[in-house]
């Protein structure tokens, strides 16, 4: 290869590498902020479930004071079930669950995508030592 082909390649190659590390470092980013996102999605989760212990542990208490022969008990706690798991609290929960489970798809593939730049960066680099040697040891060598 002549130099001014050596130089070209060089050229080329320093643009793909700084392509590769543009896009890693954005994905490195928006990876950080997916699992804030998921962070604040697990707490919700957990509000809303501790949400519904807390309102089924009232429901158990009122009843604990109630006759403890009378049917009226067996029913509520029956209802007041149903109407909880129909609630949207209970919608709530099984959004956040699935929103979470997105979350943690997209952090794999994001994953996924910095070990490919990461290879293609290493792979890069490696090809523009080379060529920088074979120009610095005189260019008409290949």
């Amino acid at each position: 290869m002549q130099r001014a082909e050596l130089e070209a390649e060089i050229s080329r190659l320093e643009r793909k590498l700084r392509n590769c590390q543009s896009k890693r470092d954005a994905s490195v980013r928006e990876l950080r902020e997916l699992e804030l996102v998921a962070d604040k999605i697990r707490q919700k989760s957990a509000e809303i479930e501790n949400g519904l212990q807390e309102t089924i542990g009232n429901i158990e208490s009122r009843l604990a004071r109630v006759n403890s022969r009378s049917r009226f008990p067996i029913r509520y706690r029956a209802h007041a079930r149903e109407l909880l798991l129909n609630a949207k609290s209970s919608q709530a929960l099984a959004d956040t669950r699935e929103a979470e489970l997105a979350a943690k798809r997209r952090c794999l593939q994001l994953d996924d995508d910095i070990a490919g730049f990461n290879a293609a960066i290493s792979s890069t680099s490696a090809q523009l030592e080379e060529l920088r040697r074979k120009l610095s040891e005189g260019g008409d060598l290949l």
